[in-house]
């Protein structure tokens, strides 16, 4: 993910199919069309932290892969001759942090990330929302292991952004979690992953202005 110089997402789409992105966007989905080997940039000027569903779809319009992302808002094309908008707020990063999932019915080993994104308390869904290693949403609380260091204690989190609700359920990517009696651990199940694709490839598209940049990353503020 990158941003353009008046901070709004740029979206590459490395592959030979479109892709599809669905993300929430003002309590409404929002469906962005990527053509092949192509870039866009969304308007987002609502500054919060979105994350989203991309969706590769080949030329049958069947889906054949999905992943999870997140980027940032708060960006706006000001017209011809304005001045640039101001720079978003810095980013809260923190670097190797400890997670421990914590469910209702089941506590998983804590494990490490290699950053976790502080996108603090959200008013919708209540609790603190995070992005581990700057992707995976997350809510839930920080708190501190037995040996002192910050921890993030994850309560929910969202399988698949635009598409479903914060609940319990397993982490997007590539986090094996194993319970804390040794028991079988909570992968993430293909059947759900294919079942999310389909879904969001059924999705009618709707237009969001498209126009072709390359840009800057935004700035963070990493905690140590």
């Amino acid at each position: 993910m990158q941003y353009d110089d008046y901070y709004r997402p740029v979206m590459f789409n490395p592959y030979r199919d479109p892709v599809r992105v669905v993300y929430m966007y003002r309590n409404a989905p929002r469906i962005v069309y990527i053509p092949p080997l192509q870039r866009i940039v969304m308007e987002v000027v609502d500054l919060a932290a979105y994350s989203f569903t991309a969706v590769v779809v080949n030329a049958v319009n069947t889906a054949v892969n999905v992943a999870v992302g997140s980027f940032f808002g708060g960006g706006y094309y000001p017209g011809i001759g304005m001045p640039l908008p101001p720079p978003p707020p810095p980013v809260l990063s923190y670097a190797n942090v400890p997670v421990q999932v914590r469910y209702s019915d089941a506590v998983y080993q804590p494990f490490r990330v290699q950053r976790v994104v502080d996108a603090g308390d959200d008013v919708q869904y209540g609790e603190r929302r995070v992005l581990l290693d700057g992707v995976t949403p997350a809510w839930g609380q920080w708190t501190q292991n037995p040996s002192g260091e910050r921890q993030f204690e994850v309560h929910r989190t969202q399988q698949f952004p635009g598409l479903d609700e914060p609940r319990e359920a397993p982490l997007p990517g590539d986090y094996r979690l194993q319970l804390v009696n040794d028991q079988k651990g909570l992968d993430n199940p293909n059947k759900a992953l294919t079942i999310a694709a389909v879904t969001c490839g059924l999705l009618s598209l709707g237009a969001i202005g498209l126009t072709v940049y390359i840009g800057r990353r935004r700035r963070e503020v990493d905690v140590l």
